[in-house]
């Protein structure tokens, strides 16, 4: 992983990690259909993607990427700790 990667990663996993305890307090039982977490988790990746802007192409890219997979992650974990499909990661 070279340093562009790492920055990105940091960017994105502060930004997950301080939007976390809201997307825990978002119970997902009262949102049959998704669309609280879904737009939750959103945020999240569009957040992610805001705070990179000041970085450098590379780090921005990398960061949009890793956004987008943890949102993917998060979703399939949503999904999963209600018991309708998906698999926890």
């Amino acid at each position: 992983m070279n340093q562009d990667e790492i920055s990105a990663r940091l960017i994105v996993l502060e930004t997950f990690a301080m939007m976390a305890l809201g997307l825990y307090l978002a119970n997902s039982r009262n949102d049959p259909d998704y669309s609280r977490s879904s737009a939750l988790v959103e945020q999240l990746r569009q957040a992610s993607v805001a705070n990179a802007a000041s970085a450098g192409p590379s780090v921005q890219t990398a960061a949009k990427q890793y956004a987008d997979h943890l949102a993917s992650i998060l979703g399939e974990n949503i999904r999963g700790l209600r018991g309708e499909g998906g698999q926890s990661h």
